[in-house]
């Protein structure tokens, strides 16, 4: 079992340090997750820390080519969450 670190990657880090498009980008993302702004950028800053300005164009890619793929299912098969 991975063991997950809990903690901010951005750590001493300040919103000035990123690009702002990478910023703009990511909060696009993590809005999804928190109404909170301030924590969603705290999270984009996080991930770009981590995994570097590449992050959230990868991270389209891949919703983009998910989104492509699950036009190709049946309905039922799209998602594994039920309905109430």
């Amino acid at each position: 079992m991975k063991i997950i670190k809990c903690g901010h990657r951005s750590t001493g880090y300040d919103v000035k340090d990123f690009d702002p498009k990478v910023i703009a980008k990511g909060l696009g993302f993590e809005v999804e997750h928190t109404c909170d702004l301030e924590k969603a950028k705290r999270i984009v800053m996080d991930h770009v820390a981590e995994l570097g300005d590449q992050y959230y164009d990868e991270l389209e890619k891949l919703e983009n080519r998910l989104k492509a793929k699950n036009k190709e299912l049946p309905d039922k098969r799209k998602r594994t969450i039920k309905k109430k």
